[in-house]
């Protein structure tokens, strides 16, 4: 009786570790120096360390999401290819430990792919980065994995041409992979034209920094990688804030709403930290829509907008545009924060003495100090003294004029 009780037990308990197997997944990454976390500190900052922390979130009932990241810093597309693939002339051959035949082995539920910048920069052509993600994405899906392709991101160390080629990439996997692409550009592309990487989301010349990595993270859980055949996502064909007088007009075009959707309009005054000034439901009747917005309180400087657009499906975010206001008293027009200081560029109307103050996120004052300024100044602030972390700093002129910027202190 005893051994028939405790073979019964084995049972129930090797069904109940069986159907929790059954329910765990798997997200196994390929890709570059981004996705290997280079530009964050710690990795857990990282997007890919961000996306396991979120998964851990629900190990209280032991199913939970692994991520195998096989991410390794300069490596391209062919790095990525199936062992036993023969690459044309002057092209690397597959890392058989970090390529899509490794991934697959894993038996992962996800694949993401993500070579945001390093083919274009080692002149590599369109077309063959192109063949080369439809040759990885083709032998992911065959072996019943979904596979997700993230498009290029902006770098700053590569020439005009290349930077286009990396923009004109963003539109080819977008059109080619649908709603398995994640779009890795529009969080971090400058508004100038430049297709050049932010400053005030970059570690260095190339990778984003925490704040560029927690951008790219929103993204890839925007996408809800395990929804399966959900519909695309609504498409923006415009989207842009025009100042008028005292007023901004904010206007964007959108194709192929879903119902019971709508848009929130968001506000920032530094880029980085955003509140909702404006809802409204998408009017999903088949047709492409236009939709404005007037802001009568733009705040004085800068006033950064963007749209987070709520689906039944997932969440995500626009590109993110910005005015300024003309007449200001004191703007900062530029802050570059490096390892040991930071480096500002204020315009002022007039010269005068100012006060330049850094706060801890919690309100707390960590350095003060007092600049006097022209009417173009440029100012470096030692930082090496503080912790890593994020700031505020604070510009205060004899005036009373003033403005604010958030940055990030990166050992």
């Amino acid at each position: 009786m005893k051994n028939t009780f405790l073979l019964i037990l084995c049972i129930a308990f090797t069904g109940l570790f069986n159907s929790i197997e059954a329910q765990q997944k798997k997200v196994v990454i390929l890709g570059s120096s981004t996705a290997s976390g280079t530009g964050a500190t710690p990795y857990d900052s990282s997007w890919a360390g961000r996306l396991q922390l979120q998964y851990r979130k629900n190990t209280s009932d032991g199913i939970d999401t692994t991520v195998v990241n096989l991410a390794v810093g300069g490596t391209t597309t062919y790095y990525a290819m199936p062992t036993g693939y023969t690459p044309p002339p002057n092209r690397p051959s597959p890392d058989p430990a970090h390529n899509i035949t490794q991934a697959l082995s894993l038996n992962p539920d996800v694949i993401i792919i993500s070579f945001p910048s390093n083919d274009i920069a080692s002149g590599y052509s369109e077309n063959e980065v192109m063949n080369n993600f439809r040759s990885l994405y083709n032998l992911g899906s065959s072996n019943g994995a979904r596979v997700f392709i993230t498009t290029t991101q902006p770098r700053n160390d590569i020439g005009t041409q290349h930077r286009q080629s990396q923009r004109n990439l963003v539109d080819s996997i977008t059109n080619t992979f649908g709603s398995n692409s994640i779009n890795f550009w529009d969080d971090l592309v400058t508004n100038d034209g430049t297709c050049s990487l932010r400053d005030d989301l970059r570690s260095d010349l190339v990778h984003p920094n925490n704040t560029g990595h927690r951008l790219l993270f929103q993204r890839v859980m925007a996408r809800n990688i395990f929804a399966a055949n959900s519909p695309l996502p609504v498409r923006l064909g415009s989207f842009t804030a025009q100042l008028q007088d005292k007023t901004v007009l904010v206007r964007w075009h959108a194709e192929e709403e879903e119902a019971n959707s709508f848009y929130e309009l968001q506000r920032s005054a530094n880029g980085l930290d955003f509140e909702t000034i404006h809802r409204s439901a998408a009017r999903a009747t088949g047709q492409t829509q236009d939709y404005s917005f007037t802001d009568a309180t733009p705040f004085n400087g800068k006033s950064f907008y963007r749209l987070k657009i709520t689906e039944p499906a997932r969440n995500f975010y626009s590109a993110t545009v910005s005015v300024q206001r003309i007449g200001r008293q004191l703007v900062i027009e530029k802050l570059v924060s490096q390892s040991t200081e930071l480096r500002l560029e204020i315009s002022s109307q007039k010269n005068q003495p100012a006060v330049i103050s850094i706060t801890n996120l919690s309100g707390a004052l960590v350095q003060k100090r007092t600049e006097n300024l022209q009417t173009n100044s440029i100012i470096t602030i030692p930082v090496a003294s503080l912790p890593a972390g994020e700031y505020i700093l604070t510009v205060t002129a004899a005036d009373g004029s003033r403005d604010t910027w958030q940055f990030i202190r990166v050992k």
